[in-house]
């Protein structure tokens, strides 16, 4: 279903690492384009819209366009009108991970693959200086074994430099906190 976003962003330089330092810069473009020349602004954010629908092509799920404030403020009548001028309407899709998740490592069961649950990365298993596996732990009964790979993907999220680390033991953070 397809679901209507309104998204007020608000962050210091420097917050979050890299990513973060890049949004805050390309908020800091807007704004001036946005002080100094409101008419190029609204074009500006029309144009990256339409330019989000086309590459979207027959996958899209709703035309982006630009709201008035008035329409803005029947959507929301709750809304700050303090400094409001305008708003943006665009379409994007739900999807649940976890269903995401169980429908990719049943597929890859069906090609062969093993799946665990409650376990944890102990320690990589190495060959000629490159990382071949891992040892892992079932968090449940403290029973450890080895899995071989081909290739190790660390998809670790806010555990990326702990894991990172049994590889590299001096490697610098990847996260920030």
């Amino acid at each position: 279903m397809p679901c209507f976003y309104w998204a007020a962003f608000q962050m210091s330089v420097g917050e979050g690492g890299p990513f973060f330092s890049m949004l805050t810069q390309a908020a800091t473009d807007r704004w001036v384009i946005w002080s100094r020349a409101t008419r190029l602004f609204n074009a500006y954010v029309y144009i990256g819209l339409k330019l989000y629908d086309l590459l979207a092509g027959k996958r899209s799920i709703g035309h982006s366009r630009l709201l008035g404030k008035g329409q803005v403020l029947e959507r929301f009548p709750e809304i700050c009108q303090e400094g409001l001028k305008a708003g943006v309407l665009y379409y994007d899709g739900q999807f649940f991970d976890a269903r995401m998740v169980l429908a990719l490592m049943l597929t890859a069961i069906e090609h062969g693959a093993m799946a665990a649950n409650h376990v944890g990365v102990v320690s990589f298993v190495k060959e000629r200086g490159r990382v071949a596996g891992a040892v892992v732990e079932d968090r449940l009964t403290g029973d450890q074994w080895s899995i071989r790979a081909r290739g190790v993907i660390n998809a670790t999220g806010p555990f990326v430099d702990q894991i990172r680390r049994l590889d590299l033991s001096d490697s610098e953070p990847i996260l920030q906190t």
